[in-house]
């Protein structure tokens, strides 16, 4: 006896998008936001913040291909930035990463 139950079928990997990965889960950064241009006063500091799965000790922050440092999940990392166009890059412990990309202005004011 026993009841046969039929497995559901693998995601298809377009279906998975941006929120899973065959490895778990990438972090999502939640500030800065992507496409935004951002205008800063002299000393001013943009914050990064990025959520990401349980376990993930770590985010480690990258300003187009250079390290700028880390923070924990859910913590705020100040940057300071110059002008220009940048992708904002977070990567966890495990190699898994999102990015965005920004705009900096500085005001002359």
């Amino acid at each position: 006896g026993g009841v046969y139950i039929k497995s559901p079928p693998e995601y298809k990997k377009e279906c998975l998008g941006k929120t899973f990965t065959e490895y778990g889960i990438p972090p999502d950064i939640k500030s800065p936001v992507s496409g935004v241009k951002y205008i800063i006063l002299k000393n001013e500091k943009i914050p990064f913040k990025a959520s990401a799965e349980t376990g993930v000790k770590d985010l480690y922050w990258f300003i187009n291909s250079g390290y700028i440092g880390r923070s924990k999940p859910g913590e705020v990392f100040l940057w300071k930035p110059v002008s220009g166009n940048f992708l904002v890059r977070a990567v966890d412990d495990f190699g898994r990463a999102d990015f965005v990309k920004i705009k900096v202005v500085k005001n002359k004011f």
